[in-house]
């Protein structure tokens, strides 16, 4: 009966198919030949992004979003790792990454192109309301990596350790796996080349690292204030060294902010890894912002590096499309949001958030 019944499932597939075939009008062979495409394409999808993704029934805002892939009637969401940035940096393809705090901005500026999501601890300030990131916990920046989780449509979610969250081997380890457990899928820490043993340890157990080097917000009780580093030709040396170092230790990112346009530059071309600048210049592999600078919300003057994509787009949407359409094709950062090599004092840096 067994025999009988496997003979059969073939035979009751073909049925099902010609009955099919009749209501769309199509030839059965047709149909086999659409079919068999697509079974081809998704199977190439799934081999260039080994972590798959998730069958949903396609809607036509789906076309707009690169992590969406459509085959047919069906979509599978693209989900974006570690080789996705790696390939930009390859091919000299410019990546756009934003800061999210909660699940509809998550969704949307997924959805409009944004390939990386930064939780950051920029929420103490826009957020909470602080005057700097310090006050920020672990535990907010989990509850807020699960929050974004829910809404993010296949961007790479990455989190902030928070101020002396990883100011030891053990507690580096501890609170960085918390992040991954909610979610996370790389953690950022900021420093130089003090953070090598700890990029190493990180990445050793499985998690990805972004070393953010230049203007350290979480210093800058001992940068006195929020300036422009690297305009000493020692420190910059010293910077460019110490990216290397980190790069060694296996780090996967090096964020660069408030830095001269040369600076940025020159580390950029040094590194193998990719290289997301703010206030950074227009040469680093990828750019970030933070949201609420983006839209112009956040009150007080802006720092130099900003730019308010709202006050020319009708939605929040068309905005980050925006934003992201201008990193890609090289029109942001301008030369008006970026910073010189010499000036007579380093107060330029306006209000970091």
């Amino acid at each position: 009966m067994k025999i009988v019944g496997y003979a059969l499932y073939p035979m009751m597939i073909l049925i099902v198919l010609w009955m099919w075939s009749r209501v769309r009008g199509m030839k059965l062979e047709e149909i086999v030949e659409k079919s068999a495409d697509e079974h081809h394409e998704v199977n190439d999808i799934f081999a260039e992004h080994p972590r798959g993704g998730d069958w949903l029934q396609f809607e036509s805002w789906q076309k707009e979003s690169r992590h969406w892939v459509s085959c047919g009637e069906w979509c599978v969401q693209v989900k974006t790792t570690i080789n996705t940035f790696t390939e930009h940096k390859k091919n000299g393809t410019k990546f756009a990454c934003l800061t999210a705090y909660g699940y509809c901005e998550a969704h949307v500026a997924s959805g409009a192109g944004v390939e990386l999501l930064l939780v950051g601890d920029s929420l103490g300030m826009v957020i909470q309301g602080h005057d700097s990131s310090l006050p920020v916990t672990i535990e907010d920046v989990a509850y807020h990596v699960r929050c974004v989780r829910r809404g993010n449509q296949g961007a790479l979610l990455m989190a902030d350790l928070p101020f002396m969250s990883y100011y030891s081997e053990h507690t580096t380890l501890k609170n960085a796996a918390v992040l991954m457990r909610e979610g996370a899928q790389a953690v950022k820490l900021e420093g130089g080349a003090w953070l090598a043993n700890s990029t190493r340890l990180l990445v050793e157990r499985g998690v990805p690292v972004c070393a953010h080097m230049g203007l350290t917000p979480q210093s800058v009780n001992h940068l006195g204030g929020y300036r422009v580093q690297g305009r000493d030709p020692v420190k910059a040396q010293t910077m460019i060294d110490e990216a290397l170092v980190l790069q060694e230790s296996g780090a996967s990112f090096i964020l660069l902010e408030c830095i001269p346009v040369s600076l940025g530059k020159a580390i950029t071309e040094k590194l193998d890894v990719p290289v997301i600048g703010i206030g950074a210049g227009p040469h680093t592999d990828g750019q970030i912002m933070v949201l609420h600078d983006l839209l112009g919300l956040y009150p007080g003057k802006p720092a130099k590096f900003v730019k308010n994509f709202l006050a020319s787009n009708s939605s929040v949407h068309a905005a980050i499309q925006n934003y992201v359409s201008d990193i890609k094709n090289e029109i942001f950062p301008a030369p008006e949001q970026c910073y010189a090599w010499f000036r007579k004092n380093n107060l330029d840096c306006g209000i970091w958030r």
